[in-house]
């Protein structure tokens, strides 16, 4: 196995690997180290890749925040969230990421215990649904909202 390619196999194993643990309701404390790391070496195996874009730098920086959200630090989860929508309002990136970086943020509020902001990122994500033609995709904003 060549770089390239180990960047390759270590971008999908370890986004793979956390996306994993996410689904595991019953993580211990080093499990959501784990998680944590393995998102970070995930997106650090991406930015080595070729194909490396605006696109794959939101999917990262939303999985992030994901995971800082489901830690409990709604700080950090906000601080990806953030670098999620910033990188998402390119015009190479779909609308899609863009809401799904506004339901980072309503998240990362609702960690936070900010009701008020999380409901102004929860409509800005419906606000952005009409823009969205695939279903599949739609339904799973929907339902990620609904996990709120």
């Amino acid at each position: 196995m060549n770089v390239r390619e180990a960047h390759r196999f270590f971008a999908a194993d370890c986004f793979n690997r956390s996306w994993d643990l996410i689904d595991r309701d019953d993580r211990t404390r080093e499990e959501d180290e784990e998680m944590l790391f393995a998102s970070m070496a995930s997106h650090y195996h991406w930015k080595q890749r070729d194909d490396y874009d605006e696109t794959k730098a939101s999917i990262a920086y939303w999985h992030t925040s994901r995971i800082y959200s489901l830690l409990g630090d709604g700080r950090s989860a906000r601080d990806y969230a953030e670098r999620c929508l910033a990188i998402s309002k390119v015009d190479t990136v779909p609308v899609f990421y863009e809401a799904y970086a506004h339901e980072a943020l309503a998240r990362s509020q609702h960690v936070m215990g900010n009701e008020d902001l999380k409901d102004e990122a929860v409509a800005k994500v419906r606000e952005l649904l009409a823009g969205i033609d695939r279903k599949e995709e739609r339904d799973a904003i929907e339902a990620d909202l609904k996990s709120l």
